[in-house]
């Protein structure tokens, strides 16, 4: 077609009031696609959740996979298509696994979001059943990677409805001369063991001084028997380090099998001979 052929067209198109009814249904379709990316939109499939019903939904007989979002934001909006896909295959598997959303800046929602250590946004967790610990999402955000993830952590194939007969996650048994891995699955059975003393660090992976500070936990572990040596990769499992106070990395708490209130603070050094000598002194007084 050439350029005057438009122009005609065009110009028939004015005569007769129809550009102004084309403009109208291009802003009509302009705007429903932009609704359509609205991450505080109702997606089938996905439970909205809110300040007043969040712990009645999340922490029960069914496991969450929670999206944290702000309406305004870019990456949120990007992810409803997935997140709608998602709750479609949740809803269709018909299993205990359930996917929601939560607007993190509606009135009351630092409430929630706060103590959980939400920072940016979308921000995804996955709290398992009867738990309400999260675990952190931080890998692609595909459909496929957050099957996976809560395939990994839950046991469940949202894909299948099958669920097998174990999950990675199981409660760790202290083992003398081993430091025990803790997660949001097992940290209070492990620490708020009330015949136990249970002394634990809280580090990030990346973290330097947790780095060095490795060879003489292991250590530790191996040569104090009388008490559990713990670790807790806090950046990661941040809720869970949020609870105790947590705000860097290393922070090691000493939990007395008679208080497990919040933990005693250690601030000494961080060699095998100093925390050897705190302990003996801490346990002396369970």
């Amino acid at each position: 077609f050439s350029v005057s052929y438009f122009r005609g067209y065009i110009s028939t198109m004015h005569q007769h009031g129809i550009i102004w009814e084309f403009v109208v249904l291009f802003l009509v379709f302009a705007l429903h696609g932009t609704m359509a990316q609205d991450p505080s939109g109702s997606l089938l499939g996905v439970t909205d959740l809110t300040v007043g019903n969040f712990y009645e939904q999340v922490g029960g007989d069914n496991h969450f996979l929670v999206e944290f979002y702000a309406p305004w934001c870019g990456w949120c909006k990007k992810l409803v298509p997935t997140w709608t896909e998602l709750g479609q295959v949740a809803h269709n598997a018909n299993t205990n696994v359930k996917i929601g959303k939560f607007d993190a800046v509606q009135e009351g929602g630092q409430t929630i979001t706060g103590p959980l250590g939400v920072k940016g946004f979308p921000t995804i967790m996955l709290f398992k059943a009867n738990n309400k610990d999260p675990i952190k999402f931080d890998k692609a955000r595909t459909t496929e990677s957050f099957v996976s993830f809560v395939a990994e952590h839950t046991g469940v194939d949202m894909k299948t409805g099958a669920q097998s007969e174990a999950t990675p996650e199981t409660i760790a048994t202290p083992t003398t001369g081993q430091v025990v891995k803790l997660n949001p699955n097992n940290f209070d059975a492990v620490v708020m063991d009330p015949t136990k003393d249970v002394f634990v660090k809280f580090f990030a992976p990346w973290c330097g001084h947790c780095v060095r500070m490795a060879p003489a936990w292991e250590d530790l572990a191996k040569q104090e028997t009388s008490v559990v040596i713990a670790e807790l990769d806090a950046s990661e499992h941040s809720s869970v380090g949020g609870r105790f106070g947590v705000r860097g990395f290393p922070t090691l708490k000493f939990f007395s099998k008679h208080d497990k209130s919040g933990g005693m603070q250690y601030k000494g050094a961080r060699d095998l001979e100093s925390m050897k000598a705190y302990i003996a002194q801490s346990a002396s007084r369970s």
